[in-house]
């Protein structure tokens, strides 16, 4: 505190000099004069006490005043550090009545309170004063002292888990959309932690998460993979790719195949749940129900993309001349992913064989043209032991099990920036468009509950259980004073829900129309109504099923930004991303763009990372 003096007068001079000269005076009169310095200084005395009791409370309105400037969204900069000139008025405005509210002085005299306030990208500061009278001290001419207080608010410390749900489909590797997507999230990651990933490689108030996803996503496969996938085929979903083998499904299935001469182990890459009822909270496939052993549907299958039929002549199927239906349209198709060959001659009696496709399936069984003859060359079980898939490069290349699914793994939520930016750099386009998947696992990474319930600590840094939703009636009681982390979510997607007409489960039916997917035969994916896993997540059950996942979300507090992205999305696939998007509730709010190409989407990103600063503070005093 700073005090400026003001004098009101020579009164109390005048009389002493008056009295000196005053010689009918006595010895009482005397005594009463040289009282009269120590009457001034107990008064000094009192006024002190009085002006420290009001500095603090000065002080206290003034960082009160300082957090709530914190949260309004007129703190918003351009990047550049500045503000709207009208937005730095009014919350100077702001700051005085709120001041004015939480203070109250003993004797204020209505004096006016003069507040200043600066913003910049990272910090908002707070300077205020206001005169405050004294009592005894006017007596030698001070009529009031000057409180000062100042406060400045750290912007973005607040603590804040960020998940960044990206689209690594094939599709982004058109038109350099790839490079466009790392260089926007890596603009963002420098914005919020306040500089490069070697100056800061982490912070205390912030926790951030990657899920690449494709049609599908890959979880970690270290010691096997997480307890909560699928080992040993208890999931429905896991089984049905395969007949002809009881003990095969999903999991176990890598470990009879081949890559390029070697054995390969399951890769990480996980199907989506079975589609149950949201009133008993079965929906799996969008919902966040925790993995339980006992609830086999419950658990995540593993992903194993089946070899599709290797489709020929009529003549190598049997008798050119039947021609049934299902050859008449298989006849000038193949599929995407046929990877297991079928060297037998099937249109003669030649032995049962035991390699490729065909494996163990005798002459009529392989001269059965009909559909179900295709399903069970599909699901043939045999044809998996020690088939040898030739990539000619890397392990997942081409076709195979892997195909359709993420190249590059989710990293979950952690201190270590280091982590996120690996995975951001090694993101690969491949496969195609899941939205829903993308979402459902950005729910799963940063909600409370399993499967993902850790955040990794980094140097100094401890790892902790994620944080619970912030909902009213959280942190009270036992939790009080608990860090209430803000959850943000950001997905970008450069296309709309699809499976491509050449996909494996559209082509094993009796004609295609891409607008009756209703008539699509329950094989392989989508058995019935049971459910559909990420291999083959139906056109028409996305759009229903996209709204879901983005209401849970949202519905606990979750910030939702959405961009679309690139010159190939449709106006249909825009506007329910926009519906997934969190609803602005002020005109300056922002969740959902598009953005044409890479300088639209880095903005974007970097608007998102300026809401996290603008939004999210803690007092550093």
């Amino acid at each position: 505190m700073t005090a400026s003096t003001t004098k009101r007068s020579g009164f109390l001079v005048t009389q002493a000099k008056r009295f000196l000269h005053d010689t009918s005076g006595n010895v009482i009169m005397m005594f009463a004069f040289a009282a009269i310095p120590m009457v001034i200084a107990i008064g000094a005395g009192i006024d002190n006490a009085r002006i420290n009791r009001e500095h603090a409370s000065f002080l206290s309105a003034v960082d009160s005043a300082a957090v709530a400037l914190a949260g309004d969204d007129r703190t918003a900069t351009d990047g550049s550090g500045n503000i709207d000139t009208s937005n730095l008025a009014a919350l100077k405005e702001l700051a005085k009545n709120y001041v004015k509210a939480n203070y109250s002085p003993e004797k204020a005299g209505g004096a006016d309170i003069d507040v200043n306030v600066t913003v910049n990208n990272s910090s908002i500061n707070l300077k205020a004063s206001i005169e405050f009278p004294t009592t005894i001290m006017k007596l030698v001419g001070y009529d009031s002292v000057k409180l000062d207080a100042e406060s400045q608010v750290e912007k973005a410390m607040r603590p804040v888990e960020l998940v960044l749900v990206m689209d690594t489909t094939g599709s982004m590797g058109n038109y350099n959309r790839m490079t466009d997507a790392k260089a926007a999230a890596r603009s963002l990651l420098d914005l919020v932690y306040g500089g490069s990933r070697s100056a800061k490689p982490r912070n205390e108030y912030l926790r951030v998460a990657l899920v690449p996803f494709a049609a599908a996503v890959r979880v970690s496969n270290a010691n096997g993979g997480p307890d909560w996938v699928d080992k040993t085929g208890l999931n429905p979903l896991s089984r049905i790719n395969f007949t002809g083998d009881a003990t095969l499904h999903n999991y176990n299935a890598w470990s009879r195949i081949r890559v390029n001469g070697s054995t390969v182990a399951w890769n990480g890459c996980v199907e989506t749940r079975a589609r149950g009822s949201a009133a008993n909270d079965t929906d799996y496939n969008v919902n966040d129900a925790a993995p339980n052993v006992g609830v086999p549907a419950s658990l995540f299958p593993a992903y194993f993309a089946p070899d599709m039929p290797s489709i020929g002549s009529h003549s190598t199927y049997g008798d050119s001349t039947l021609t049934p239906l299902p050859m008449r349209y298989f006849r000038s198709y193949s599929y995407n992913n046929s990877y297991i060959s079928d060297p037998s001659q099937v249109g003669n009696s030649s032995p049962v064989p035991t390699t490729g496709e065909t494996s163990g399936m005798s002459l009529t069984q392989r001269r059965d043209g009909s559909v179900a003859g295709f399903k069970l060359r599909m699901t043939n079980a045999a044809k998996y032991t020690n088939a040898n898939i030739t990539t000619g490069g890397t392990v997942e290349a081409g076709v195979g099990p892997w195909s359709n699914c993420a190249a590059t793994p989710i990293v979950p939520l952690t201190h270590n920036r280091e982590n996120v930016e690996v995975g951001i750099d090694l993101m690969t386009a491949r496969g195609n468009t899941n939205i829903p998947e993308g979402l459902a696992w950005g729910m799963r990474v940063i909600s409370p509950g399993a499967p993902y319930t850790q955040v990794t600590g980094s140097g100094s840094i401890p790892g902790e259980a994620i944080s619970d939703y912030d909902l009213p009636g959280n942190y009270v009681g036992a939790n009080a004073g608990k860090k209430k982390w803000t959850k943000i979510m950001l997905l970008m997607t450069d296309g709309d829900n699809e499976l491509s007409p050449g996909g494996e489960e559209t082509k094993v039916r009796d004609g295609y129309n891409s607008t009756q997917e209703t008539a699509m035969l329950p094989i392989v994916r989508g058995v019935g109504n049971q459910g559909y896993s990420s291999y083959g997540y139906r056109q028409n059950a996305t759009a229903t099923n996209r709204f879901g996942t983005s209401t849970l979300i949202k519905n606990n507090n979750v910030l939702l930004y959405v961009t679309s992205f690139g010159t190939t999305i449709s106006d249909t696939t825009k506007a329910r991303l926009q519906n997934c998007a969190t609803t602005p509730k002020n005109a300056g709010e922002k969740y959902y763009t598009h953005a044409d190409g890479g300088p639209q989407l880095s903005t974007f990103f970097r608007g998102v990372g300026r809401d996290v600063l603008n939004k999210m503070v803690y007092i550093s005093k």
